[in-house]
């Protein structure tokens, strides 16, 4: 049996956008982010990160200083007994034209290989135009989040669609 993958933004989604800065020490969980990642997480949904970060491209943060950010996270959602399966990370700007960069869908390709995944049962979780458009090509369900819902207002609908 196939699984099934909620992609999630970072920056604006799950934690607060620093612009750039990726500071670990400085971790901002956004309300009710908690709430509706363990929803997900209930629904059997794997979590996977999916974050442009053009700031390493732009030598404004380092990839070590993104990937530090981002072990801490992970460790942050742990001990809410919330598992991150991955954190796909484009260290390019836009300009690079790279495959990887939302909404580009090289890192939904490369987790339905890892995961097995029924990409048609997944979904994409997101606060920009950008993340949304990234499971257009494969037909994953699209979510954008604005001022007044957050990804907990979102997986609360997912929830009750499934029951």
């Amino acid at each position: 049996m196939k699984n099934k993958a909620a992609f999630l933004d970072r920056d604006g989604t799950i934690v607060e956008d620093q612009k750039y800065k990726n500071d670990h020490n400085k971790i901002i969980i956004l309300k009710d982010a908690i709430k509706g990642l363990l929803i997900l997480k209930k629904l059997k949904f794997k979590l996977i990160i999916v974050t442009n970060q053009s700031g390493i491209a732009k030598k404004i943060v380092t990839r070590n200083k993104v990937n530090t950010f981002n072990t801490k996270l992970r460790k942050i959602l742990k001990k809410h007994k919330i598992i991150i399966s991955k954190i796909y990370v484009c260290p390019h700007s836009v300009d690079e034209c790279c495959e990887c960069r939302k909404p580009k869908g090289k890192f939904a390709s490369l987790a339905k290989k890892k995961f097995n995944l029924n990409l048609k049962n997944s979904i994409v979780i997101g606060d920009k135009i950008t993340d949304k458009l990234f499971g257009k090509k494969y037909n994953i369900k699209g979510y954008l989040l604005n001022k007044k819902t957050s990804i907990y207002d979102i997986t609360k609908r997912i929830e009750k669609k499934k029951s």
